[in-house]
């Protein structure tokens, strides 16, 4: 097994956590911002959830490495680069949908921006 066989894997799961990374500092600076964790205050879902369990989500590319090499190694017929390239981009796309849903959700608590 040679490791740069990996490095599509490597360099998307990369991306990948930049983006939890990078999202989670955002939304968690905004809802903080706007009051957080002040208990009067009903909290959006989303970003309250990427406040408090966020590391978790970095088990997403992890679960996505393990997954693509699995099915690379045993059905290399029907799952090769190409589609380790498209999943982890589409992985990546999600990740950061949900992250900038929740930023904007926090962004809207903010005094300025909801009018209050």
């Amino acid at each position: 097994m040679d490791i740069r066989e990996y490095a599509v894997q490597g360099a998307l799961a990369a991306v990948q956590c930049a983006v939890i990374q990078v999202g989670s500092i955002v939304s968690v600076v905004l809802l903080r911002s706007a009051g957080y964790p002040e208990p009067t205050q009903d909290w959006p879902a989303l970003p309250a959830f990427i406040r408090e369990w966020g590391p978790l989500a970095f088990g997403i590319p992890a679960a996505w490495i393990i997954a693509t090499i699995v099915l690379e190694q045993r059905r290399p017929d029907i799952f090769s680069k190409r589609e380790t390239f498209l999943t982890g981009a589409l992985v990546g796309a999600v990740l950061a949908a949900i992250y900038v849903i929740a930023s904007v959700q926090a962004w809207r608590l903010l005094p300025h921006v909801s009018g209050s």
